[in-house]
């Protein structure tokens, strides 16, 4: 019977161990990309559509007007341990019909969570500088979001928000560089590569537990029986 455990739970362990490697590997080389990325010289947003690869993680510079009318509350952000928003503003692209979604930042959510934030926009024309992320797809939500306008959502959805605001849309998001005016929004993004530590961690944990399996067998397969002399 041990045998039979150890061979079952052996090639798991070991699995689960490079599993964690390859992912800790996958964080790493993407957030070199994006470092490489960064760095790179600053688009200018085009006019005209763009697709989303062209721009994803790179350094974009844009101008229009902010339009607070369709302007939404991401729930669910959390910083250093306090539940808040991400604040979403679509611009209207200068010499173009196109808006992008701008991520301006995190907000705290106010004591009355019935009430919402009393967010400042910009009313004339604007310089935004950030960096072009693609929302993820797919994301878990426990209802459907209703097809009706609303101020707070939980997930960024593109072709939710074009088909309620009727807006012509970048399938891009904007989040504003942190060395763009703070006025009160914290902008601490976090990094695609910020869990390399936590999967190196894992991968260990798994390789010692398949260490201390084979250990447990061989102790149990050539252990002195007892009672003979």
């Amino acid at each position: 019977m041990p045998t039979l455990l150890l061979l079952l739970a052996l090639p798991c362990l070991i699995g689960l161990g490079f599993w964690q490697l390859d992912r800790a590997n996958g964080r790493e080389a993407a957030g070199q990309l994006l470092e490489a990325r960064a760095a790179a010289p600053a688009i200018a947003l085009p006019a005209e559509v763009v697709s989303t690869e062209s721009l994803r993680d790179r350094h974009v510079i844009t101008s229009g007007r902010y339009e607070p009318a369709y302007q939404f509350f991401l729930d669910n952000r959390v910083w250093h341990g306090q539940a808040g928003y991400d604040v979403i503003t679509p611009l209207h692209v200068a010499g173009s019909r196109l808006r992008v979604l701008v991520n301006r930042g995190w907000i705290p959510v106010p004591a009355d969570r019935r009430q919402l934030p009393n967010v400042a926009t910009p009313e004339e024309p604007v310089e935004v500088d950030g960096t072009a992320v693609i929302p993820p797809t797919g994301t878990f939500s426990l209802a459907q979001p209703a097809e009706r306008w609303e101020s707070i959502w939980q997930k960024l959805d593109l072709g939710r928000f074009q088909r309620l605001a009727d807006m012509p849309l970048q399938p891009v998001v904007i989040q504003l560089s942190p060395q763009s005016p703070a006025a009160g929004f914290v902008r601490e993004w976090p990094r695609v590569d910020a869990g390399v530590a936590r999967n190196l961690g894992y991968a260990v944990q798994w390789f010692g537990f398949a260490v201390v399996a084979v250990v447990l067998w061989l102790w149990s397969a050539f252990k002195p029986e007892g009672g003979k002399s």
